[in-house]
């Protein structure tokens, strides 16, 4: 597969090279600024040209000439450094069906340099196929690329400096959905702000979005759906950098969302994400995981109900959450929807005293401080995923009616699972480790509420593990995950663009690398459940 990668990638720049210098062009055609949309094979089947004489006759511009290409009555992306448009495609799009324009500035000319529909247009949308075109007068040429792609786009089109690193920068957002049964465009003002902790040292950055409506001081709050995903004003852009496979985030999120004890009365107890390809002001930033938020809206909270994040892992002393100044985060643990005072604090001391009272406290109280269905969820889930970094940090407590009520744990940022590590040698700070998948993954505050066997846990979990063997744990339901991951990311071209992009990302690994992996640390962990060892460990 890395082989095969290398030949996909070494040959798109082949091509790219190629198609600048082709002598004969196809689909000469007017080109202006109220260019009609006609069909793609329009294009392709006009006179041949001969290019090498209008060439000779011209000089190659030295700036952009402006121009546009259209589809479903929408300006598509646009790399400006590659001179390259990038065309969502419509699933089941054909040759025949494909309407496209070509706009400029001015008034041009314009004929491409082969007869694309003659190609398979599902081959080129996997191959990354560039097709080059030449816009002209009578005094100059350029020549632009055109790529059909199978990934959704999302476009920001910035109002602030693009310069600014920190900070949050308005934008106009603009979503390509490739979903024929979703609508093709949503358009939204908002702005967006670099996001993340340890992923903050990659080239490649994550972000957070907030759409709203009404510049100024006016602005609102605008709920989107996006990409089948629930309505929401605020969305993640995570983005991939560290993860070989560009599956170990969405896959450990689907696997945790549906968990029927993970939080009651709701459809998906975390955040769901879909695959996007991100441009931001003609630039072509890479595949990102568009994800929802958790927040509380996850859980239909309202009233007194409490919702924090744990982002940190500093420790802690009790007393630190009543300040003398009202304060929204302290000691790694965030409010979250709330200004942030001693008041909001108080849902979550329950739980924080869980970490420090001795045994016999800690027996009497912690069946009323935790659910013990969430708790049992969260530790199998750890282990199936190896959550390494979910265990002290990256989750939410959640606490349905406030002061109270009990706490539940969702996991969140679930990139360092199936096996990868911190590894501070690696460029991508993370690196598989194999130890990893044949040792139990120890939780210290989940240990104990086992090892305790507080609400029986310890026969609940046993329980549990057999009935997700059966469901949501088994080979089978990985292996389907899996292989929608893999197909939508190599039949859309997006992941080759995302190696061609960054160089220095994490790759190399695909779904039946995962798969393999998860197979294993399933086989462990039903060694574990099935035999002594399970029992003895937590006596």
């Amino acid at each position: 597969m890395a082989i095969m990668r290398k030949i996909w990638r070494y040959g798109w720049v082949a091509l790219l090279t190629a198609a600048a210098l082709a002598f004969i062009c196809y689909g000469e055609a007017h080109v202006g600024p109220g260019e009609r949309e006609v069909a793609a094979w329009e294009y392709a089947s006009r006179k041949t040209v001969d290019w090498d004489s209008l060439r000779g006759e011209r000089a190659q511009a030295q700036e952009d000439l402006g121009v546009s290409v259209w589809y479903q009555d929408t300006e598509i992306p646009y790399w400006a450094s590659q001179r390259t448009f990038y065309c969502p495609l419509v699933e089941g799009s054909s040759w025949e069906e494909l309407k496209l324009s070509v706009r400029s500035e001015g008034n041009y000319e314009i004929c491409f340099a082969q007869d694309w529909t003659e190609d398979s247009l599902e081959e080129a949308v996997e191959g990354n196929v560039r097709y080059s075109f030449y816009v002209y007068d009578g005094q100059v040429y350029q020549e632009y690329g055109l790529v059909f792609t199978g990934m959704p786009a999302m476009i920001f089109t910035t109002r602030d400096d693009p310069s600014m690193e920190e900070g949050s920068l308005a934008i106009d957002m603009k979503l390509l959905d490739t979903d024929g049964s979703r609508g093709y465009v949503t358009e939204s003002e908002g702005n967006f702000h670099v996001r993340g902790g340890l992923s903050r040292n990659y080239p490649k950055l994550g972000y957070k979005l907030n759409l709203t409506y009404g510049r100024g001081g006016g602005q609102e709050k605008n709920h989107c759906s996006l990409l089948g995903m629930r309505q929401d004003d605020d969305w993640i852009l995570t983005a991939l950098y560290n993860d070989d496979s560009k599956m170990r985030d969405k896959l450990a999120r689907d696997l945790w969302n549906y968990l029927p004890g993970a939080y009651p009365g709701v459809e998906c107890a975390g955040s769901r994400m879909e695959y996007v390809e991100l441009f931001i002001d003609d630039s072509y930033y890479g595949l990102y995981g568009l994800a929802e938020p958790v927040d509380k809206k996850t859980f239909s909270m309202s009233g007194e109900d409490a919702l924090y994040k744990r982002g940190g892992q500093s420790a802690f002393e009790v007393g630190w959450f009543y300040p003398e100044q009202p304060s929204k985060e302290i000691a790694g643990f965030e409010v979250q929807g709330e200004e942030g005072d001693a008041r909001d604090w108080a849902a979550l001391i329950p739980y924080l005293e869980l970490f420090l009272v001795p045994d016999d406290v800690y027996r009497e109280t912690a069946s009323e401080v935790m659910d013990t269905e969430n708790l049992t969820d969260y530790w199998l889930y750890l282990q199936l995923v190896m959550g390494v970094d979910n265990r002290n940090k990256n989750y939410f407590c959640a606490v349905p009616e406030g002061e109270g009520g009990k706490t539940y744990l969702i996991p969140w940022d679930c990139d360092l699972t199936f096996g990868l590590d911190l590894d501070s040698s690696s460029p991508v700070l993370s690196a598989y480790n194999v130890e990893m998948t044949e040792s139990i993954l120890a939780w210290e505050f989940g240990d104990r509420y086992l090892r305790e066997d507080i609400g029986g846990a310890k026969e609940l979990a046993a329980e549990k593990w057999a009935q997700y063997r059966e469901t949501w744990f088994s080979e089978e339901y990985i292996a389907v995950c899996l292989e929608e991951y893999e197909r939508e990311l190599t039949e859309s071209g997006a992941l080759e663009r995302e190696y061609f992009r960054w160089e220095g990302c994490a790759q190399g690994a695909d779904a039946e690398d995962l798969y393999g992996i998860a197979v294993r640390r399933l086989e462990f962990l039903d060694g574990l459940f099935y035999s002594e060892d399970y029992w003895e460990y937590f006596s």
